[in-house]
């Protein structure tokens, strides 16, 4: 079935995926994404090239990670989460990242973080995602964050003439927000990941946050489950 329906390119990344790990299916993500990325950059991973990525709301460097593969192969990157015990952790296992602790929004501000523990990916800062979501009984304490724009923190953090190959944004109901915070002229990644709370690819593309890329010349590749 898998010759039938796979074309040669695709064929070749599987067979070395298979042999390399011994599991078609390696992947820390919590969809495949890394699957999916590692088919995209497979010119590269394979290759003495060290890319670089950006992600924003990281949660932990192991478990539902999109970037920690690529660590793995050698890459680095910038790792951005609210969560002090987040960053924490990746202190700890990402030494080769830059691991910094802040919120990122369109204005730079000191925000409520809606915390649920160390463990859990819901934290936010978004009030009304947390109560559409049914959850606002269950925060367990309420942080005051320091939040700065996107652009301002590649500006001070990004090295020199650095190449973002790819960004993930998972930012629990801010992702817009943080798209906006970003200067799109300075600083564009080839790859972005982004979730969207979209139930098909109607609702993908006419998305709020679909018609802001494809103003900056995105445009959509790939739907995650």
């Amino acid at each position: 079935m898998i010759k039938k329906t796979l074309p040669n390119s695709l064929k070749n990344f599987v067979k070395k995926i298979l042999y390399k790990n011994n599991n078609l299916f390696s992947s820390n993500s919590q969809a495949r994404e890394d699957v999916m990325l590692k088919y995209l950059f497979r010119k590269y991973i394979y290759q003495s090239y060290k890319g670089f990525y950006i992600d924003i709301g990281a949660f932990d460097p192991v478990k539902g990670s999109n970037t920690k593969i690529f660590y793995d192969y050698g890459w680095s990157g910038i790792n951005i989460d609210a969560n002090p015990s987040s960053i924490q952790k990746f202190n700890k296992h990402r030494k080769h990242d830059i691991n910094i602790n802040i919120g990122i929004s369109e204005h730079e501000s000191i925000k409520p973080f809606y915390y649920f523990g160390s463990k859990d990916g819901i934290n936010s800062f978004s009030e009304s995602f947390i109560t559409k979501n049914g959850q606002k009984n269950n925060v367990k304490k309420i942080l005051k964050i320091e939040t700065k724009t996107l652009s301002s923190i590649l500006d001070f953090y990004l090295p020199s003439s650095m190449i973002i190959d790819f960004m993930d944004i998972d930012a629990e109901g801010l992702d817009f927000e943080v798209l906006k915070s970003n200067n799109w002229v300075k600083y564009r990644p080839k790859i972005l990941l982004v979730e969207l709370e979209a139930r098909n690819f109607d609702n993908i593309l006419n998305h709020e946050i679909s018609k802001y890329l494809s103003e900056k010349n995105y445009e959509p590749f790939y739907r995650t489950f």
